[in-house]
């Protein structure tokens, strides 16, 4: 229960910057800065500095936590703006799923054979599972999930079976975050945030997702499922920067998260490019400008893709 109160606050406070400086829904926010913090020590974990990278993300988060509460003594912001009724089903479904997850172990045959066993190595170096330091088998995987659950270990202080589960189902719930973003003090939105988190509950049972579990297939469909809502609606800068952050994690979840980018970009492309042209009746610049953005977009996904097969080449590490 620390472990995931004390990433709370990790996230809620920088989080509460990015919505005083961007003006951007907290709920929105809180997602920017946990995909942020993953993909950072991603970028750190490439040079070897994930350990460094975890210090760095605390002293952020410190300094972030001491702005935001003179911010609010000083009536800079008002507290409804940063405790909405979005964060406030976030935290408690957070809570709920760590009391659920308490005290439980590994028990599957990947858990025990790659998944667990990289990870705890992952914990003990510092470094990516990939690493020539260490000798384990499929270390080609992509580390996204891993790099979430070595940070909570991190702040567990050592590697723990079920802080790995807490790490993967925070993940879960804090990508569903943002469909929240728009919901008010009211009962309306209220009876809304509850029927949302009971149907993700059904969902998750209907799709036979365990809680306990760090297997990523149905996280990365969480992640995809959140991608195409955010494209569909792309409701401020906020969901741009979030779906952006998003098409640049699928891939370094798992390979097969390139084909659901695809799927994206796709949609992308239709809805802000042919369905324009047919309403113009004419290809303009800006429909030019649009389609330069989806390929500049592409070239940075795949660039991030690639230095996990240039990391991965440089430790002899291959399929």
């Amino acid at each position: 229960m620390l472990v995931a109160l004390i990433a709370i606050l990790i996230c809620l406070s920088i989080a509460s910057c990015i919505t005083q400086k961007f003006k951007f829904k907290q709920e929105s926010s809180v997602l920017i800065t946990f995909l942020s913090i993953a993909l950072f020590l991603y970028i750190t974990g490439l040079f070897n500095l994930m350990r460094y990278a975890v210090y760095l993300i605390y002293f952020v988060a410190i300094c972030a936590f001491g702005y935001t509460i003179y911010n609010v003594v000083k009536k800079k912001i008002k507290i409804s703006e940063i405790i909405t009724p979005g964060i406030i089903f976030y935290i408690l479904v957070i809570f709920a799923m760590t009391f659920i997850v308490k005290g439980t172990y590994y028990y599957e045959w990947d858990e025990f054979s790659h998944w667990g066993a990289n990870l705890k190595a992952m914990v003990q170096y510092d470094l990516f599972w990939s690493n020539n330091i260490y000798d384990g088998v499929h270390v080609v995987y992509t580390p996204l999930a891993g790099l979430v659950e070595y940070f909570f270990c991190k702040i567990h202080g050592g590697f723990s079976e079920e802080i790995s589960y807490v790490a993967i189902n925070f993940f879960i719930i804090t990508l569903l975050l943002p469909i929240c973003k728009n919901e008010k003090w009211n009962f309306k939105g209220i009876v809304k945030l509850v029927l949302f988190w009971v149907i993700v509950y059904l969902s998750i049972k209907v799709c036979n997702f365990q809680l306990t579990s760090i297997y990523i297939d149905f996280l990365l469909g969480v992640l995809f499922t959140t991608g195409m809502y955010l494209a569909f609606r792309l409701d401020g800068k906020d969901d741009k920067i979030n779906l952006f952050l998003i098409m640049i994690s699928m891939p370094l979840l798992k390979d097969t998260g390139l084909l659901l980018l695809g799927i994206i970009l796709i949609l992308l492309f239709f809805n802000n490019i042919v369905l324009k042209i047919i309403e113009d009746k004419k290809i303009t610049k800006d429909n030019f400008k649009k389609f330069g953005i989806l390929v500049l977009i592409l070239v940075i996904v795949l660039a991030f893709y690639g230095t996990w097969k240039i990391y991965c080449g440089v430790n002899d590490r291959y399929l």
